[in-house]
């Protein structure tokens, strides 16, 4: 008897643990990993700067010296599962951020960018409710800003908010991917 109730544990165990060990269903310690080598490579070793699986690709403002470049964690959607924000610091009082990528629940797409800016177009975290802002900047004078919210699942599930004047971008301290 003990025996039996020992075997149907271990397969119990064993068949939970099948979506952490195969394919791209992997736990978000593993591709948060895989993604921060890319990000480092890209732009400390002159390694590739374009993923065409996953959509990354490195922003030239993070190979920029004189920007604090580095990475957030935050739970964007309250899945319990953190979004990995990729940006940088340049000395004013918000940080920009370039990629957000998330674990994508279809097994098959896995870990995905799901929204990027470069060049004057930027992603910022304001500081409360998990408010996303995406500003374009068309030319100095125009300038574009959208209030929004993640809700998870699916890619662009977001909820535009009226976010003017209520929310404002923040500065963030960001984990180096030298680490």
């Amino acid at each position: 008897m003990r025996k039996a109730i020992t075997a149907i544990l271990t397969v119990t165990f064993l068949l939970a643990m099948i979506p952490c060990v195969t394919g791209c269903n992997r736990s978000p310690v593993v591709w948060y990993v895989e993604t921060l080598a890319f990000y480092r490579k890209a732009i400390y070793e002159d390694g590739p700067e374009y993923d065409k699986d996953h959509s990354y690709n490195v922003a030239p403002e993070l190979k920029n010296p004189n920007n604090e470049v580095g990475y957030l964690l935050k739970d964007l959607d309250g899945d319990g599962v953190e979004e990995l924000l990729i940006g940088f610091n340049d000395g004013s009082n918000e940080t920009k951020f370039t990629d957000v990528i998330v674990l994508y629940p279809d097994k098959d797409i896995g870990a995905l960018k799901l929204l990027g800016g470069t060049g004057g177009s930027y992603i910022y975290l304001c500081g409360a409710d998990n408010v996303i802002c995406m500003e374009d900047n068309f030319d100095i004078t125009d300038t574009s800003r959208t209030f929004m919210q993640y809700q998870g699942g699916n890619i662009g599930n977001f909820s535009v908010i009226d976010g003017e004047g209520k929310y404002l971008p923040a500065a963030w301290e960001l984990k180096s991917f030298e680490n």
